[in-house]
């Protein structure tokens, strides 16, 4: 019984065993294929950047296929949010360490302040928390803090540019701050142009030297300033 009662405590709303459904399983496979993708990449001796985009692909369609199956859970939530933490933070983190590209200290500052968002993320539903509970409450369609695959794969695109001791602090900030930013699923077509162009104003200002890189940075920076931008609509509107 104590089991069965901590299980069903870890999946809530979900009373029933979600693990005897082969859904569940095929969903938090591909959640582990996130990880296995820039491992591989790193193994092969490939370009980490392509693997990590790889693995935002698949965790951008876990999520919404575990509710799609009827098997999303707090456990779910969590090892996602565990794995993310290590395939888009500390994994870069390490590899670029080690690289030189970047400082250390500012890739320190960058795996702490993802650190740092997970455990906002993990203990907002936790009253004794009263930080992370009054200013990480989750709100439907947004997302608190910049999600950790954007700032992964700008701060591995910025290191590949020089710019990269810039792009990592301003990830790390991102992340570290409780603001909010719309889910991919939830961005209007006008959001969705105002990316677009944001973007290649970005990639257009920035050196091209490898297109990919410059590419991701526009596509981030497109994303963090439609979230800016969209935000200051909507608050004159409601003014």
């Amino acid at each position: 019984m104590r089991r069965t009662h901590a299980f069903n405590k870890w999946n809530h709303p979900h009373r029933s065993a979600p693990h005897a459904s082969p859904a569940w399983w095929i969903v938090n496979a591909l959640t582990v294929g996130i990880l296995v993708m820039p491992v591989t990449g790193l193994m092969l001796g490939h370009d980490l950047i392509v693997w990590l985009l790889l693995a935002a692909c698949i965790d951008a369609v876990d999520g919404p296929l575990a509710r799609a199956l009827g098997v999303a859970s707090r456990f779910g939530q969590r090892f996602e949010l565990l794995i993310d933490l290590v395939a888009f933070v500390m994994l870069p983190t390490v590899v670029i360490a080690r690289s030189g590209d970047v400082y250390t200290l500012t890739m320190i500052i960058f795996c702490v302040a993802g650190c740092a968002r997970a455990f906002a993320l993990l203990t907002r539903n936790d009253k004794s928390v009263s930080l992370t509970s009054d200013f990480w409450r989750p709100i439907p369609g947004r997302i608190r803090g910049l999600p950790f695959p954007v700032a992964g794969l700008l701060v591995v695109a910025g290191a590949q540019t020089p710019w990269g001791n810039i792009v990592t602090p301003t990830a790390a900030l991102a992340m570290a701050i409780p603001l909010t930013y719309p889910r991919l699923g939830y961005l209007r077509g006008r959001d969705l142009l105002l990316m677009v162009a944001l973007a290649a104003g970005a990639w257009w200002l920035l050196p091209a030297s490898r297109h990919l890189s410059s590419l991701l940075i526009g596509l981030a920076s497109g994303y963090v300033g439609t979230r800016l931008l969209t935000r200051r609509s909507r608050d004159r509107r409601g003014s």
